[in-house]
């Protein structure tokens, strides 16, 4: 759209003027589905305004580079939890606004830090 357009040069414009440091942790992005590397991050977020997410394709591919035993919703409902649960290549999903899932997850984390 024609302001997506606007908003994305603006953006462009703020972006020029951050100082992105290389992230600590792996990031993704819901764009590309990809690892971010420092230098893509500003162009990447511009991209964001006007690219269709690609959520699906970033889990999948971040929880198998980073051997995800398990992935957590701490957002507000069960949307992503839900939609994992439906792909059998993904590892389980909890979502923070259940009970039953804050029970599994306490028991997930024990059974990690056992592990560890």
């Amino acid at each position: 759209s024609k302001l997506a357009g606007v908003l994305a040069d603006k953006l462009a414009e703020l972006t020029c003027q951050l100082n992105i440091s290389s992230p600590e942790i792996p990031v993704y992005s819901t764009v590309t589905g990809e690892l971010h590397k420092k230098d893509d991050i500003a162009a990447v977020l511009v991209k964001q305004l006007q690219m269709p997410v690609l959520w699906m394709q970033t889990l999948s591919k971040s929880s198998k580079e980073c051997s995800a035993d398990f992935l957590l919703e701490v957002g507000p409902g069960n949307t992503m939890r839900n939609n994992v649960r439906a792909t059998e290549d993904l590892p389980i999903c909890l979502s923070y606004d259940d009970f039953e899932d804050k029970k599994k997850l306490i028991e997930l984390l024990g059974h990690t830090m056992v592990r560890s």
